[in-house]
Parts: structure tokens; sequence; C-alpha cells
């Protein structure tokens, strides 16, 4: 009879670490799905960023190539 119960408890100890190890499986997979959704955001929003400098950058460097030419352009009609 003693050893019945030893081996339903040594079952029912292995069924409640099973259960628990499964269960912290499926919250570290959880935890890593939600890391990899951050840094994708977080790389998303930084290439935007970037995209608005290059924009930026691109429009004042325009704005001054034409300035520049049309002033020479004046200038030389003027002479």
């Amino acid at each position: 009879m003693k050893m019945r119960q030893s081996v339903a408890e040594f079952e029912r100890a292995f069924h409640e670490h099973t259960h628990t190890d499964r269960k912290r499986r499926h919250e570290v997979r959880k935890e890593a799905i939600q890391r990899t959704k951050v840094r994708h955001r977080e790389r998303h929003v930084q290439s935007q960023f970037r995209r608005f400098v290059t924009l930026m950058v691109t429009l004042v460097a325009t704005v001054v190539v034409v300035a520049y030419a049309m002033f020479q352009i004046l200038a030389w009609i003027m002479a």
C-alpha cells in the first residue's frame, strides 16, 4: 500500500512539474514575441525618422541651390 502511495505521489509531482514547465515555457515564448514586436516598432520609428531627416536636408539643399542659381542669373542679367 505504501508503495502505491509513493508512486501516486511521484506521478502527481511529475504532472505538476510538467504543467508548471509548460506554463513557464509559454510565458517565455510570449515575452520573446513581445520583445520582438517592440524591437520591430522601434526600428520602424527610427527608419521613419531617418527618412524625415533626409527629406528635410534635401528640401533645404534644393532651396539653397535654387536661390543661389537665381541670384547668379540675376547678377549675370544685370551686368
